[in-house]
């Protein structure tokens, strides 16, 4: 599990270097897979209260154990800490 703060400019938040499907998936578009750019734009008009101060994020190891057991609990806490009240789950 690794976090980013929120405030991450786009052009930083992907590498082609790390592990994600290239048929179906195009980084081209930040927001296609992370739409922070469109969450921004809701908060700053008042259409959603507010976004935390990072995101998290799970690196693919595609282990359903090891998902449930581990990262999943450790997304949860780390949300607690930061106050979030809901969570959008996006896939890479």
């Amino acid at each position: 599990v690794y976090s980013i703060p929120m405030d991450m400019p786009i052009e930083r938040l992907y590498s082609r270097s790390e592990h994600y499907d290239s048929v179906a998936t195009n980084l081209d578009d930040v927001n296609s897979y992370c739409p922070i750019t469109r969450l921004q734009k809701f908060a700053a008009k008042g259409r959603i209260g507010s976004l935390a101060p990072r995101f998290n994020g799970v690196y693919t190891s595609y282990s359903k154990r090891k998902t449930m057991e581990t990262d999943a609990p450790e997304v949860l806490r780390r949300c607690v800490e930061d106050g979030v009240d809901v969570v959008l789950l996006t896939a890479l």
